[in-house]
């Protein structure tokens, strides 16, 4: 027959009561038998009180806060620092960072030709900050992180974290204060070109200045390459379902090579401009760049922007293709990033060389360089073309005597502009010094080696 035990009899609780202080006696025979177990768990006991409030805090803290996160390297950062120096906190915080504004807006709102000063504006300082926004307190955290000092030429500032906290857990507010800064900072000024440069060290993009955007009309290569370049550039964006059904990657490179002057980097600035995208400049020989950063930074480029390699063949100057110096790319690694399996769709790379001879076969073969463009010295329809649009007014036949003034002088578009820009405000002086520019370049013995200067255009679908 069953015993039936009742918990509530004083025998249930006296056999209790016995059977917990037989296994603290047991446990305290231990601690004295060991006495190194004992001061361990000690050891671990005290870590965990120790650390429970702050796991508690950052439990509570993620739970019941919305918290946003903007690097220095996002263009978020800057418009949120606008929005910032607008705010009545900014007129009454005693903890303030001072920041100039740069770009196309900078220049226009400090009005540089009427001698007025650059716009600063004064944001939060390296710190906790209190404040609020729309009847909500916001807590932001500014860090700022010790600057590596290195031979990076990119390295132009510290990275900056900014952190803001909001109580409770809708997104809509933090959403509403980033719409808010865009429209404090930009305004409807979105205009420019943004320029981005890689960041080895911590392999990403860090955005340092804004273009002026520059129309198509103001760049005058010879008649047909800009053309040419705009049509393929088109074709391209808008056949993206063709390579991916033909399984091609969608991508697209450029070559535009030619003597200094001719209009390389006028022209990427210029086709950046027309189709809205900004531009990621790579710098190879930067020490804190490797295979690896190179490959992680060219996959971050958002589709339908351009990267752009200057001077590529002073890259791997006196170095064989599988070289690696410190914090340097391998030629095959520079391969690999470009169309690597990783490779951002929907990018416009554009290369520029002095010397395209100097160029290792591979890394312009098609499927790398899709349209290879030639540029050389100025032709007279160059000539006269931006003669016509410096000034209008003084029609073609002026255009054409200027053309026919430099003769066979073999001078470069960007001479061209120095010798006018001289003289912008009198056309008739530009014409009767002509011989300060024929006089000067004729006797330069290396004109005698420029390459013919109409454009050769070489397109090859992939």
């Amino acid at each position: 027959m069953a015993t039936q035990v009742r918990f509530d009899s004083p025998a249930f609780g006296k056999d209790l009561e016995a059977l917990w202080s037989n296994r603290l006696n047991l446990i305290v025979g231990l601690f004295r038998q060991y006495p190194m177990l004992a001061g361990g768990l000690l050891v671990a006991v005290g870590a965990l009180l120790r650390d429970l409030p702050h796991h508690l805090f950052d439990f509570l803290r993620r739970q019941f806060t919305v918290t946003l996160h903007v690097n220095n390297n996002e263009p978020a950062f800057d418009w949120i620092n606008v929005w910032l120096d607008k705010q009545p906190y900014a007129r009454t915080s005693r903890l303030l960072t001072v920041t100039t504004e740069t770009g196309k807006r900078a220049e226009r709102r400090a009005g540089i030709e009427s001698g007025k000063h650059p716009t600063v504006f004064f944001t939060a300082a390296p710190g906790f900050h209190f404040l609020t926004y729309r009847g909500r307190l916001l807590v932001l955290t500014r860090i700022q992180e010790k600057e590596q000092l290195g031979m990076d030429w990119m390295q132009t500032k510290p990275r900056e974290t900014l952190i803001i906290r909001v109580l409770g857990r809708d997104q809509a507010v933090v959403r509403q204060l980033v719409r808010d800064a865009i429209e404090v900072a930009l305004g409807e000024d979105i205009n420019g070109v943004p320029i981005y440069v890689s960041d080895g060290r911590w392999q990403t993009w860090r955005r340092i200045a804004e273009r002026h955007k520059r129309s198509i009309e103001s760049v005058i290569l010879p008649q047909g390459v800009m053309e040419t370049l705009v049509e393929d550039i088109t074709q391209f964006r808008g056949n993206r379902e063709f390579y991916l059904r033909a399984g091609i990657p969608y991508r697209r490179g450029y070559l535009l090579h030619g003597a200094p002057g001719t209009g390389k980097s006028s022209a990427v600035l210029s086709l950046a401009s027309h189709f809205d995208a900004s531009i990621y400049i790579i710098n190879l020989n930067a020490e804190t760049i490797d295979d690896s950063s190179l490959v992680t930074m060219l996959a971050q480029v958002p589709s339908g922007n351009v990267v752009l390699l200057e001077d590529v063949d002073a890259i791997f100057v006196d170095r064989k293709p599988d070289d690696r110096k410190q914090g340097r790319v391998t030629f095959s690694g520079l391969l690999n990033a470009l169309d690597g399996v990783v490779a951002t769709e929907g990018r416009l790379l554009f290369m520029t060389t002095n010397h395209i001879d100097r160029l290792d076969d591979a890394l312009i073969r098609p499927g790398r360089v899709d349209c290879r463009i030639k540029l050389g010295e100025a032709t007279e329809e160059q000539i006269v073309r931006y003669i016509l649009h410096l000034y209008p007014k003084h029609g073609e036949e002026f255009a054409r005597a200027y053309a026919n003034e430099i003769g066979d002088a073999n001078v470069t578009m960007a001479e061209v502009q120095e010798h006018l820009l001289r003289y912008k405000q009198d056309a008739d002086s530009a014409l009767a010094s002509i011989g300060e520019l024929t006089e000067s370049r004729v006797s330069m013995p290396e004109s005698i080696s420029l390459q013919d200067s109409h454009a050769v255009v070489n397109s090859s679908d992939r």
